[in-house]
């Protein structure tokens, strides 16, 4: 992405941080930031609630609410049982679920 205020880390995506430490995600959307390292971070999303990832992790994301991994997949990961849809594979239940209806 060539825009203003539009980063992007390898393991992470693109995002837009221009209203840091909210910033915007690619596939994530809107997400708040806690801390500011590069290779791990937790973070709040009003889809997942608090949760952790980092360099080593990620689509790995530690999940709060499911005191859990969960596993996200972007709309571009073809590996995703959904793809295009963003989905999410929670392992406490053993379930695939679509980033868009999950509740946390």
């Amino acid at each position: 992405v060539d825009s203003p205020n539009w980063k992007n880390e390898e393991w992470f995506g693109n995002f837009w941080d221009a209203q840091f430490p909210w910033i915007y995600h690619e596939d994530l959307d809107w997400i708040y930031i806690a801390g500011v390292s590069t290779s791990g971070f937790w973070f709040y999303s009003d889809k997942l609630g608090w949760v952790w990832t980092g360099i080593n992790a990620y689509p790995y994301l530690y999940s709060n609410k499911e005191k859990d991994w969960i596993i996200f997949y972007d709309k571009n990961d073809t590996s995703n049982p959904y793809f295009p849809i963003p989905t999410l594979y929670t392992y406490n239940d053993s379930r695939y679920v679509s980033f868009d209806s999950y509740e946390k």
